[in-house]
C-alpha cells in the first residue's frame, strides 16, 4: 500500500487544498456544530454545492479510508514525537535511543489501530533508515581506513614489510 504516492490528476478529493481535506474530513467524521456527521451521499451534495466540486459517492468513501490512514499515521507521528520530548527532558536517554524509543511507540500505535498494512509499510521504512545509518557508518569507517592506508603508503621512513604490515593491521588481516 504505497501513501506516499501523488494523488492522479483525476482524484478530485485527494487535489484538493489541505484545509478543504481538512474541512471534507471533519464534516465526514464530526459533524459541523450541533449537526451530525454527513454521509458520503450528503457530503457530495455539499462538496459539489459549496466548492463546485463534482465527484461521486464511491470517491468520497475512497478518500474517506485514504484520508483515514492520513489521520492516523500523523497521529501516531505526533503521539511518538511527544513521548520522544518528555524523555529527552529526562536526559538519561542518548539521541539513538530516544529515536528508537519514537520508532518503537509509533509502531505501537499503527498496530493498536488494526492498521496492519500500514504497519508493515512504516516498518520496512524505518528499516531502510536504519540500513542507511548503518551504511553512513560503515562509509565514515572505510574513509577513515583509507585515510590510514594512504599516509602507510607515503610514509617515506617505513619499510615494504611495515607498509604492508601496517595494511594488514588497518583491515584486520
Amino acid at each position: 500500500m504505497a501513501t506516499n504516492r501523488k494523488p492522479h490528476p483525476s482524484a478530485k478529493l485527494k487535489n484538493l487544498s489541505a484545509a478543504r481535506k481538512e474541512t471534507l474530513w471533519l464534516w465526514l467524521t464530526e459533524g459541523e456544530g450541533d449537526a451530525p456527521p454527513l454521509g458520503y451521499a450528503e457530503a457530495v451534495a455539499r462538496v459539489s454545492e459549496e466548492w463546485n466540486v463534482k465527484t461521486s459517492v464511491t470517491a468520497m468513501g475512497e478518500f474517506y479510508s485514504w484520508y483515514g490512514v492520513r489521520v492516523k499515521v500523523e497521529t501516531a507521528r505526533l503521539r511518538s514525537e511527544q513521548v520522544r520530548e518528555e524523555l529527552a527532558r529526562d536526559g538519561r536517554l542518548d539521541p539513538e535511543a530516544l529515536d528508537t524509543v519514537a520508532e518503537a511507540m509509533f509502531l505501537a500505535d499503527a498496530m493498536d489501530r488494526g492498521d496492519f498494512k500500514q504497519y508493515i509499510l512504516i516498518a520496512k521504512l524505518l528499516e531502510r533508515k536504519r540500513a542507511r545509518k548503518l551504511d553512513g557508518r560503515r562509509v565514515t569507517v572505510m574513509e577513515r581506513k583509507l585515510e590510514e592506508l594512504r599516509k602507510a603508503a607515503e610514509d617515506p621512513d617505513a619499510t615494504d614489510a611495515e607498509k604492508a604490515a601496517k595494511m594488514r593491521e588497518i583491515f584486520n588481516l
